[in-house]
């Protein structure tokens, strides 16, 4: 299975490091896009791709497939709840 992702360059530099094969595959087929590259990256399940492009953070946006673009936005939004006015609560 393949996803594809734009990444920042700071995006590109982290996924050297968390996946070599997927920058691999960046190498070899990403375009440039305004500062940044569209690539079509491997992944082998969608789990493992969700924790993989939320290491990513705001360097990465997930294009395709579906399901994973609509997981990391779920979780993203989840998160983006926990900090929502910045205030820890209950401390």
């Amino acid at each position: 299975e393949r996803a594809t992702v734009r990444l920042s360059p700071e995006g590109l530099r982290l996924l050297r490091i968390i996946s070599p094969a997927a920058a691999e595959a960046v190498d070899e087929s990403g375009r440039a896009d305004g500062g940044r590259v569209v690539a079509d990256i491997p992944i082998e399940s969608l789990a493992d791709a969700t924790g993989q492009m939320l290491h990513l953070g705001a360097e990465v946006e997930v294009l395709a497939p579906s399901p994973l673009r609509a997981t990391v936005a779920e979780t993203a939004r989840r998160i983006a709840g926990l900090y929502g006015d910045g205030r820890a609560s209950g401390l």
